[in-house]
């Protein structure tokens, strides 16, 4: 039983590399966003690979950090996107990223790490918090232009100041 558990730890991280690496490389390389344009409009990616080196370290608190995260950007994202043909793999990617956050919490519980994983949610919660109302208004309120380009090019109706 052990070993399917593993098993199933190492292809969850080798789907959250290899969508991640995906959409990384589309951002970067395809569309050239900038490293923050990337993480402004990508965090899903640097969330993934956050989770995946709690994965392979193993240790429950790493794991645990990345929970509010999978959850937020990768649950959330599966009602923000649509599943038109160029979405398909994000939702794909929010869909591994929801999986992966079951996985972590239904471990915890079962190892009995129960202090570590409420320690690991506390941090994570507070890094979510972080990024959510302290980083991304800062960054939205000085917008980079590639950001303040793709936000109209998506509709975004807010207030953008230049």
């Amino acid at each position: 039983m052990a070993k399917k558990r593993g098993t199933f730890r190492i292809v969850l991280v080798v789907l959250n590399a290899i969508l991640a690496g995906w959409a990384t490389f589309v951002f970067l390389v395809f569309l050239k966003f900038s490293l923050l344009a990337w993480l402004m409009m990508n965090i899903c990616s640097p969330t993934q690979f956050l989770v995946i080196i709690g994965l392979l370290s193993k240790r429950k608190i790493l794991m645990n950090v990345s929970v509010p995260l999978l959850l937020f950007f990768g649950f959330g994202g599966l009602f923000m996107f649509s599943w038109s043909g160029h979405m398909v793999v994000a939702q794909i990617s929010h869909l591994v990223m929801s999986v992966t956050a079951i996985h972590i919490l239904t471990v915890s519980i079962r190892d009995k790490e129960i202090k570590k994983m409420l320690i690991g949610l506390g941090i994570g919660i507070l890094v979510l918090v972080l990024l959510q109302f302290v980083v991304f208004p800062w960054y939205y309120a000085h917008p980079d232009p590639e950001v303040l380009e793709m936000m109209k090019e998506m509709g975004f109706k807010g207030k953008m100041n230049k």
